[in-house]
């Protein structure tokens, strides 16, 4: 145990000490603590030795460099915390479906603009709503789907959940575990839209 990370000790020891308690072989990931300071993670596997009265009588194994692959899973968890904290936080909303059409994920910042829950939103399917059909926006979701392209409109909807609103909706596609995911980013512009068209109305008066 000289070798093994001082935090990890205790974890290896009982790793061993449970395989010769229950005769049976053991795998255990640690790190290890070399003399120039530098930290390996690795995978260390064990098979416990009998005699012939099937008494323990050492332990051979084999011990894996697997510092590559930790390093890598860790800068996967990184990113997927922080895609979690941008979607979490942003101010936009932000919808995914899969390609049955069903909503997979959403934010809070989408279930705010279209009056509802996250749960009744999640609930969804992109093709049955009947707000998405009135608007044409069911028309932009499936040509992005159908080309592959990026697709971007404004519109003016009443949601099913009476959220009357202007939306500057952008659909996407993307890949995940070999299907095909539509991914819709939309932004709230309803004050935006009021004030242009109170400019317009003021200037309409002007003439």
């Amino acid at each position: 145990l000289q070798m093994v990370h001082p935090e990890d000790r205790k974890k290896v020891s009982d790793s061993v000490d449970e395989a010769l308690k229950n005769l049976k072989n053991y795998e255990v990931e640690h790190r290890v603590l070399h003399e120039d300071g530098t930290i390996r993670h690795v995978q260390e596997r064990g098979e416990v030795i009998l005699d012939d009265e099937q008494h323990p009588v050492k332990i051979v194994g084999t011990v894996q460099d697997i510092s590559v692959r930790v390093a890598a899973e860790q800068k996967i968890k990184e990113l997927l915390d922080m895609s979690d904290k941008i979607i979490t936080t942003a101010t936009f909303g932000i919808l995914v479906y899969d390609e049955n059409g069903d909503c997979i994920l959403t934010n809070e910042a989408a279930a705010n603009i279209v009056g509802a829950t996250q749960w009744q939103v999640l609930a969804q399917n992109f093709r049955r709503i009947n707000s998405w059909k009135e608007t044409g926006l069911i028309e932009l979701a499936e040509k992005a789907i159908r080309t592959q392209r990026e697709q971007q409109s404004e519109i003016r909807v009443r949601t099913t959940f009476g959220a009357e609103r202007w939306l500057n909706c952008k659909f996407n596609i993307f890949k995940s575990n070999e299907k095909h995911h539509l991914l819709l980013i939309f932004e709230d512009i309803t004050e935006r839209k009021k004030s242009e068209e109170t400019l317009k109305s003021a200037i309409e008066f002007n003439k």
